[in-house]
């Protein structure tokens, strides 16, 4: 389809991609929930699921460069990112059902026999998941930009990304469906751990594959507009091209040093399920719809304003400003338990911490957005500058310091879960006194976990939405500029075709 002299998706396209990122995210936010499950159901020790957590993610994250170069590489009828996205969908969700076929861990053995094939397993399937999924994780980030020549239709499609994410988010609920359903498994022969973990087991089978069959759409109905750039770069100069260019590389080191803030993925099931719900299955979903609503009407506020935004403001400025405002917002709730530790289910203090997450929402969604369109921006970047157009490099970087970023988060909720000793025999007492009809925030035996959980939920947070703005202030790709290289980009390749 064409709009003026720029050729641009249709709206089944659009649809189709956005259907696709969401089946994707509903993929990795199932995968959010082994933290919670090799933990806390089939009780592997909190360090040892720490090591599998950071070393598949930071393994994964490394991988990343090597898909991006293929797909940068790959020339075929379909383009170069589409290939991947029509056969690496299903696999990625066969993989992930996987993960969670496995045995409970017995705390009172040591790591050996039974034991250790049940770590292997978790970190094997894990790093089997994870392959599938890279191949069509950095493919499906570097479409938008090849799907239109329009720069404003590029960002609405990118901002629409946070839309589809936020749905695909919802995946998430596999954790307290797991739980419910794991509750009719429920009966003499069979404990807390087994039932929850038979009810993961049912659940994740459909959610999984429905998931990988909406990925599979971004594959079948979409297409690729933007002509392919001329060169080809091998992996050791692809490493080169993202450093050497000034905008990509301040975006890289910006989103490393927000790190902190994915420790929070790791922290909402078990913080929702221990100190709000008290693992009461309905009740997780309640606190879920009270404490994150806003926080995603938010988001959806940043999706209809940034296309508006950024047509009158430097997308880095908007970018510092957001992050500067998740952070006393954020640093709000962990303040306001503090001061009252056992009284946080109450209406004002649910009130009041719902309120500050719909002001850090709203601004996440900013900063969200903005990464993408960065992103974008640089390879247009690079193809003014050196003719070619490095789009799954370049989205594999992201991507590789994403899982950089959630290999850290995870060690930094091992080593707090180590240090005040929420981990193992400790959880297992801890399930049996909620099974006894205790309330575990109110128990100051347990009071360190639940500090332990609010702290992971909004500290790191404040402190990676600070340091993420410091290779920003000094952004070196300005709007006006970037719009004279775009145009004069989208001149010479209708030159070309013309000719």
């Amino acid at each position: 389809m064409k709009r003026g002299t720029m050729n641009t998706y249709t709206k089944k396209e659009r649809n189709c991609y956005l259907a696709g990122l969401t089946g994707q995210t509903v993929i990795y936010a199932v995968m959010m929930s082994l933290a919670y499950y090799f933990q806390f159901t089939l009780l592997i020790p909190a360090m040892a699921v720490s090591v599998i957590l950071t070393g598949n993610q930071v393994w994964d994250a490394f991988k990343d460069p090597f898909m991006g170069t293929i797909m940068d590489r790959t020339r075929s009828k379909w383009g170069k990112a589409r290939p991947w996205l029509l056969f690496a969908p299903m696999p990625a969700g066969v993989f992930t059902i996987l993960i969670f076929v496995n045995g409970i861990y017995d705390p009172a053995q040591n790591m050996a026999g039974r034991n250790l094939l049940i770590v292997v397993w978790a970190a094997a399937s894990y790093f089997l998941a994870g392959l599938a999924y890279t191949a069509g994780d950095v493919p499906l980030h570097s479409l938008p930009a090849l799907m239109t020549e329009d720069k404003g239709d590029r960002t609405k499609i990118i901002s629409m990304k946070t839309i589809a994410g936020m749905i695909g988010f919802l995946g998430i609920a596999v954790q307290p469906l797991a739980l419910q359903v794991g509750q009719s498994f429920a009966d003499g022969t069979r404990g807390t751990q087994q039932s929850e973990r038979l009810g993961f087991i049912v659940v994740v089978i459909p959610i999984a594959l429905c998931a990988a069959a909406l990925f599979q759409l971004a594959g079948l109905f979409t297409k690729e507009r933007v002509a392919l750039g001329e060169k080809m770069y091998s992996l050791r100069e692809t490493v080169k091209v993202m450093w050497r260019n000034k905008p990509y590389r301040a975006i890289l080191l910006s989103t490393l040093l927000a790190s902190p803030k994915a420790v929070e993925g790791v922290a909402i099931l078990p913080f929702a399920s221990y100190y709000y719900a008290n693992k009461d299955p309905g009740m997780i979903v309640v606190y879920a719809v009270l404490l994150s609503g806003g926080s995603f009407l938010g988001k959806f506020l940043a999706v209809k304003l940034t296309p508006i935004l950024t047509a009158k403001h430097e997308k880095s400025k908007l970018y510092i400003f957001g992050n500067l405002m998740v952070a006393p917002a954020t640093l709000f709730v962990f303040l306001l338990y503090l001061s009252a530790p056992a009284r946080m289910t109450e209406p004002l203090y649910i009130i009041l911490t719902a309120l500050a997450f719909t002001v850090a929402g709203t601004f996440h969604g900013f900063v969200d957005i903005m990464l993408p369109l960065f992103v974008a921006d640089a390879v247009d970047y690079e193809e003014y500058h050196n003719k070619t157009r490095p789009d799954g490099v370049f989205a594999a970087g992201q991507t590789m310091v994403f899982k950089i970023d959630a290999g850290i988060s995870s060690l930094i909720g091992g080593m707090v879960y180590s240090l005040t000793g929420f981990s193992g025999e400790r959880v297992e007492a801890l399930n049996r006194y909620i099974d006894a009809g205790g309330v575990a925030r109110l128990n100051p035996v347990f009071r360190p976990y639940m500090t332990a959980l609010f702290f992971l939920m909004t500290v790191p947070t404040v402190a990676g939405a600070l340091l993420s703005t410091i290779p920003i202030w000094r952004y070196p790709l300005k709007e006006d500029e970037h719009e004279l290289m775009l145009g004069e980009l989208n001149r010479q390749r209708h030159v070309e075709v013309n000719e």
